[in-house]
């Protein structure tokens, strides 16, 4: 009997990417299966999913080259139906069509055609759709899980590359209704992480016009402000949302490499989500501050000390190292070695955004760098993430040439 692979890839998808709610924890894409079976007729939303679902099975299972090449065709005429459709949905795309551009980023940093060093059309369009889709007024609320995803996708994208501070700024407002399963990760989706995207792209931009105290200095006081309510988030979480810090019970048996001293144990993947989000806008608040900082005018005035900023960068960067064991799935919750855990790609997706920030901070020893960037090519092959390879190649190359840090902003 063949095998449907197809729809073998569908499930397999679903299983790595879609977490439904419990009452306790929010879900991750959970309303995506519904979408699915909700639009029949809708062939680049169908498309979308295969094609994503096909390259997700054949790089987690090391399918061979053919798996791949049906996964492209997927991608293509997925594409091809788009562009068709978006003749007549242009002015008001639906929740499919926003799905579907988000389907499709999401494949390609799958297949490891996206680069978090630039910028992907996929995500442009995202944003222009949605823009489209929240100034009108939609008949159904229950789309607005997929605006909210869609919209802290962006903005976690804006933190990672610091456009102009006019594109942050106006992402940063875009307003999406509030999620019915209110939780503590609202907060941050909804204001913190905004104002993370919005202040990186203001410091960018004073940094490269000619010095302004004023500006400089207003900036230097949000990022401050920013730095607290981040902390006040997370000194008041419930416990249940919080990571069980152990340690690490393999830091004895191999001396010779670099291991994470402790390790972060999640209860959930939308949590460990939450606090990845919550780590990658601490690093661009501290690197944003420190790169203020070095201006010698600024340090004489602001006070702070560069060498607390250093070492608060360094804790976040060991923080990030903590978390990567558990959610690749390496160790169990009690930090020993398995190889049957949780490997899902959404996690793995999540460990590649932190890595790739926290490897650029500089001052870190070298054997944790090449661990990260070892971590890194193994979530490329072993983990089906593609991009990871594609950052990982670009880090090294930046190590090489001696850029890579993060004392300044790019």
């Amino acid at each position: 009997m063949s095998t449907d692979w197809l729809q073998v890839a569908i499930v397999h998808f679903f299983h790595n990417f879609v977490i439904p709610s419990d009452g306790l924890f929010p879900g991750f894409m959970e309303l995506l299966p519904r979408l699915f079976g909700m639009n029949p007729d809708s062939p680049y939303f169908n498309r979308s999913v295969e094609a994503i679902s096909m390259a997700t099975l054949a790089k987690t299972k090391h399918m061979d080259n053919e798996y791949i090449n049906m996964a492209r065709t997927a991608y293509g005429l997925a594409l091809q139906s788009l562009g068709s459709s978006l003749q007549h949905e242009k002015d008001s795309p639906s929740a499919a069509v926003l799905a579907t551009v988000d389907i499709l980023w999401k494949y390609d940093m799958i297949m490891g055609e996206d680069n978090l060093t630039s910028k992907s059309p996929h995500r442009q369009g995202q944003l222009e759709f949605l823009k489209t889709r929240l100034s009108k007024e939609k008949p159904n609320d229950n789309d607005e899980w997929l605006d909210r995803s869609v919209r802290t996708g962006v903005v976690m994208q804006r933190i990672i590359l610091h456009p102009n501070e006019n594109a942050a700024a106006a992402e940063s407002t875009l307003l999406v209704g509030t999620s019915v399963l209110e939780t503590p990760s609202s907060a941050l989706r909804d204001r913190l992480l905004p104002w993370a995207a919005s202040s990186g792209a203001q410091v960018s931009a004073c940094l490269r016009n000619p010095l302004d105290m004023g500006p400089l200095m207003a900036c230097l006081e949000s990022l401050q402000g920013l730095r607290r309510a981040l902390q006040e988030w997370e000194d008041t979480l419930p416990v249940e949302w919080r990571p069980t810090v152990i340690p690490n019970p393999q830091i004895h048996t191999n001396s010779s490499v670099y291991l994470p001293a402790c390790l972060a144990i999640f209860p959930n993947i939308s949590v460990s989500s939450t606090w990845t989000s919550y780590y990658i806008a601490q690093l661009s608040v501290l690197k944003s501050i420190a790169a203020i900082n070095s201006l010698d005018l600024v340090a004489s005035i602001s006070g702070l000390d560069p060498l607390d900023m250093q070492s608060s960068l360094v804790a976040v960067a060991d923080t990030i190292c903590s978390t990567a064991p558990y959610m690749l799935g390496l160790v169990n919750s009690s930090g020993e070695m398995i190889v049957d855990g949780d490997t899902r790609c959404a996690k793995a997706l999540f460990v590649t955004r932190s890595l790739y920030l926290a490897v650029q901070v500089s001052g870190l020893p070298g054997p944790q760098v090449q661990w990260m960037l070892d971590t890194l090519e193994f979530i490329g092959h072993e983990r089906g993430v593609g991009q990871a390879l594609v950052v990982k190649q670009d880090l090294v190359v930046r190590r090489q040439l001696g850029i890579l840090g993060l004392s300044h902003l790019s």
